[in-house]
C-alpha cells in the first residue's frame, strides 16, 4: 500500500476514536501543586517528573491527583516547546519544604474554564488530538484565553502505548456577547463554579468566566447582562477587585445590568459583613447587613442542609454552607426564608437594575437525607433548587 495511504487511513483511524462531541467545557478544580520549570524539547520533561516525585517522597508530602504539564508558548510542534512547568498536585497542610531554594517549588493553582479532550494512545500521535480540540473551539465560538496543558491519566512505565490516558486542556472564554458573568478569581470555591456550570448549560444560560482584572478595566460590561458571585470567600473578592472595581460594579447596576449573589457573593453585596458576630465593611454597600453564619443549621465549616420556605407555600431542603440572612431596609421582595423567618432569598432594585442574593446554595444538588454534587438526572433536579434557580434567573434576563 502508498506511503500515504497508508498515513491518511491511520490518521482516519486516530480521529473516529475522537470526535468534537467528547470535548467539554468545564472548571477544573484548584488544587496545589509541587512543580519545576523546564526549558527545550518536550521529552526531557519527564525528568523533571521524576525529580519532583522523589522530592515528595523524601518529605513525605501526600500525591494528590495526576501528573500534568504546562507549556507557555502554545505551540503544536514539540520542537518549539521551548519553555514548560511539570506539575504534581499535592495534599499540602500548611507546612513549607524546608529548603526555599530547592529546585521544586510549590504554588497554588486557581480553577479555570477549559476545553478538555481525553485523548487515548500513544504521544507520538498526540498533536492530532490537539487539532480536534482547537476546531471545537472555533466551531462552538470560544477563544483560547491560557495556556495548554496535559494531564497524564495513567502510568506510562506501567501501561501499554496504546492505552495511555491524556487530558489536554487549554483555558477558553465564550465570545461576544452572554447572558452570565461567572466570576471565577480567588474566592470562588471551584465546587461551586462546577455546580454552577451544570446548572447553567442545565438552564441554557450562556455564560463566561470573569476575572478581577476584566471588571476594573469594566469593559465586560458590555459583554454580559448579569455579573454573579458565587459561593466562597468574599474578602478574596473585595481584596482583588478593590474600589475601582466596586465602583464600575455599581455603575453596572445602576445603568440596568443585574446581580446574582449566592452565599459568599450575598456577602459581598452587603454594606456590614457579619461572620460570626464581627462586623466587617463592604464595598459594594448594595443593602444594609449579611449576617450568618447560622449555626443552628450548621456551625462553620460544616455542611448543613437548610429547611428554606418559599412564598408560594414550598418547602425544600437546600444545601447550606456557612451563608448568611439578610437586614435590608429598603424594599424589597421577599423570595425565600429559612425556617425561623428570617430572609433566605432576596431581590430588589438598585437604579436602573436589580439585586438577587441568596444565603443558601440551590446550585448544589440538596436532598433531605444527604448532599450530592451536581446530576442532571430527573429524579435529582425535581427535588433540588434548579427549577427555583433558573426561575429567578429568567426573571432578570427578560426570558
Amino acid at each position: 500500500m502508498n506511503k500515504k495511504i497508508t498515513i491518511f487511513l491511520l490518521f482516519m483511524i486516530i480521529l473516529s476514536s475522537l470526535s468534537l462531541t467528547q470535548v467539554k467545557i468545564k472548571f477544573t478544580d484548584t488544587r496545589f501543586v509541587a512543580y519545576m520549570e523546564h526549558r527545550g524539547d518536550y521529552s526531557l520533561l519527564s525528568k523533571k517528573f521524576n525529580i519532583i516525585y522523589n522530592y515528595l517522597v523524601d518529605f513525605g508530602y501526600k500525591i494528590n491527583g495526576f501528573s500534568e504539564a504546562v507549556y507557555f508558548n502554545n505551540s503544536l510542534s514539540s520542537k518549539e516547546f521551548k519553555r514548560s512547568e511539570a506539575r504534581i498536585p499535592v495534599y499540602f497542610p500548611g507546612i513549607y519544604p524546608p529548603c526555599s531554594k530547592d529546585e521544586v517549588k510549590f504554588k497554588r493553582v486557581r480553577a479555570e474554564l477549559v476545553a478538555s479532550l481525553i485523548y487515548k494512545g500513544s504521544y507520538k500521535h498526540i498533536f492530532r488530538a490537539y487539532s480536534i480540540l482547537n476546531e471545537y473551539i472555533e466551531k462552538n465560538g470560544y477563544e483560547k484565553v491560557g495556556n495548554y496543558s496535559e494531564v497524564y491519566l495513567n502510568d506510562p512505565s506501567k501501561i501499554p502505548e496504546d492505552e495511555l490516558l491524556t487530558e489536554i486542556r487549554v483555558p477558553v472564554n465564550k465570545k461576544g456577547r452572554v447572558e452570565i458573568g461567572i466570576y471565577i478569581d480567588p474566592g470562588a470555591y471551584y465546587k461551586n463554579l462546577q455546580a454552577s456550570q451544570e446548572f447553567f448549560e442545565w438552564a441554557k444560560i450562556s455564560y463566561k468566566a470573569v476575572k478581577a482584572k476584566d471588571i476594573i478595566k469594566s469593559k465586560i460590561f458590555k459583554e454580559i447582562k448579569v455579573i454573579y458571585f458565587p459561593g466562597g470567600w468574599s474578602g478574596f473578592y473585595s481584596r482583588d477587585i478593590g474600589k475601582k472595581g466596586a465602583k464600575n460594579i455599581i455603575n453596572f447596576i445602576k445603568n440596568g445590568g443585574k446581580y446574582l449573589g449566592i452565599c459568599a457573593g450575598a456577602y459581598f453585596a452587603a454594606k456590614n459583613i457579619v461572620w460570626e458576630g464581627v462586623k466587617y465593611k463592604g464595598i459594594l454597600k448594595f443593602y444594609d447587613s449579611a449576617i450568618g453564619p447560622i449555626k443552628r443549621i450548621a456551625p462553620w465549616p460544616n455542611i448543613g442542609l437548610a429547611q428554606i420556605h418559599f412564598t408560594n407555600g414550598i418547602i425544600k431542603y437546600m444545601y447550606y454552607l456557612g451563608g448568611p440572612y439578610f437586614k435590608i431596609k429598603k424594599n424589597y421582595k421577599l423570595i425565600a426564608s429559612y425556617s425561623d423567618k428570617k430572609p433566605a432569598a432576596v431581590k430588589f432594585e438598585y437604579g436602573k437594575g436589580e439585586i438577587l442574593i441568596m444565603g443558601f446554595h440551590p446550585e448544589m444538588i440538596a436532598l433531605k437525607t444527604k448532599t450530592v454534587y451536581p446530576d442532571r438526572s430527573g429524579k435529582f433536579v425535581e427535588k433540588s433548587g434548579w427549577e427555583f434557580l433558573k426561575s429567578e434567573i429568567y426573571k432578570l434576563l427578560g426570558r
